[in-house]
């Protein structure tokens, strides 16, 4: 049984996540549905609180996602609680999952220009730097289908944990999955020894796994993997993210070049 901590506003993308999360990860799981709400000053005079109704609304839109959820397709066989909680949205998801194991945090996203737009500046990001378990990030319009293939954004540097990759190859095996691992180069650069020797770790971590190697060279890493993603269409894009600030060295953002390609492919993001 997993424990999957999943954030809701109630919105159609928080909607989507929770049917692409209940087919993605099959029966047997326990479900926790979050929601947060901050309330501005109220001045002493005003005699109704305004945190009294925000928390009324809030407590009330997860007795309704909850009833929903339940009448899902795929919800049977899982479990649901619903917590409502006062203040920052990433702080409390932070500390909910550590509070409750969760095994996994799922989000909707906009599913906006390419994946830098998807990360930088968005609550994602900040989850993504403050949770220690998996974050599985489902565009808006994106609709489940079985992972067939995945692509893995590798840098070829030293991953401190190779465990931590577990989770892709559990994914991997269990659905037959065919896993590509792509490496954007800077024009006109080679990998080094280092790097050639983390690759022979990752080729034997996927040993009994189909998979192959892909490289293209575009100095702005996120459009790279924007390319590819656009150009292949994979089921599942899954990245990791290091504790030497991966989104500030992988989606630095270029003044001169903006994002060309969307995507709707589903992200998994680990964590070193």
């Amino acid at each position: 049984m997993k424990n999957i901590l999943l954030p809701t506003d109630f919105s159609h993308n928080a909607q989507n996540a929770l049917k692409y999360a209940l087919q993605f990860f099959g029966t047997g799981n326990h479900y926790i549905l979050l929601n947060t709400w901050q309330a501005p000053y109220t001045p002493p005079e005003v005699l109704i609180s305004v945190e009294d109704i925000l928390m009324k609304t809030s407590k009330e839109g997860l007795e309704n996602e909850l009833s929903a959820a339940l009448k899902l397709k795929h919800a049977e066989g899982n479990t649901f609680e619903t917590i409502s909680q006062y203040g920052n949205l990433v702080d409390i998801i932070s500390a909910v999952a550590r509070e409750k194991k969760a095994d996994v945090v799922v989000m909707g996203t906009q599913g906006a220009s390419g994946i830098r737009e998807t990360l930088l500046g968005s609550n994602s990001a900040s989850v993504a730097k403050s949770i220690a378990c998996p974050l599985l990030m489902i565009p808006a319009k994106s609709e489940y289908k079985k992972i067939r293939t995945m692509v893995f954004a590798a840098d070829y540097k030293h991953i401190e944990k190779q465990e931590t990759l577990q989770v892709m190859v559990n994914i991997a095996k269990e659905n037959s999955s065919e896993i590509t691992i792509l490496n954007v180069l800077d024009k006109g650069k080679i990998t080094d020894v280092n790097q050639g020797y983390e690759g022979i770790k990752i080729d034997h971590l996927f040993s009994g796994i189909n998979h192959s190697y892909s490289f293209i060279e575009n100095d702005d890493k996120a459009a790279g993997i924007d390319e590819y993603l656009h150009t292949n269409n994979p089921d599942l894009l899954v990245m990791l993210e290091r504790k030497t600030g991966f989104f500030k060295s992988i989606f630095h953002r270029s003044i001169t070049k903006q994002m060309a390609f969307h995507t709707h492919v589903p992200m998994l993001v680990l964590h070193e």
